[in-house]
């Protein structure tokens, strides 16, 4: 079976990111910190995320023995895919990502009623399309927030 890594490191990753309110470095040890990732996860992971263009900084590998703590981001700059990966920016595709989001909270209920009712939402979702489904997803949120 492979590894998940997306959401165990990926995502905590980008999350960490994103919630920083200046551009200053970020070292790895302040990742493994926040986040609980091993060091070495973390900078494997950073890789993935700068060549996947989620991450804008460059990572700086310091000669410090195999500690990679102190090795740091040049800034924690999240690139476009990033962003929209942790809603800092809409999705490109609205539809497609509501589908996911609605997978991975099937994955993760444990009340089986609950569970049901998200599978028929997202089969009834697919089933409407992705443009019937976004304009009813579009008019229920203007709704909810007073946007009429």
């Amino acid at each position: 079976m492979i590894n998940d890594t997306w959401d165990a490191r990926a995502i905590p990753i980008l999350q960490f990111l994103a919630a920083r309110d200046d551009m200053d470095p970020v070292s790895i040890g302040q990742i493994v910190d926040a986040t609980g990732i091993q060091g070495r996860d973390v900078v494997s992971e950073i890789d993935r995320l700068t060549s996947g263009g989620y991450i804008n900084s460059r990572l700086v590998r310091l000669g410090t023995g195999g500690d990679v703590r102190p090795w740091f981001l040049d800034g924690s700059r999240l690139g476009e895919r990033g962003a929209r990966t942790v809603g800092m920016w809409p999705s490109e595709d609205g539809f497609q990502a509501l589908l996911q989001l609605i997978e991975r909270r099937i994955d993760g209920e444990s009340d089986q009623a609950r569970k049901v009712g998200l599978s028929r939402l997202k089969d009834s979702l697919i089933g409407i399309g992705a443009a019937t489904g976004t304009t009813l997803l579009s008019a229920w949120l203007q709704g909810i927030v007073g946007l009429h």
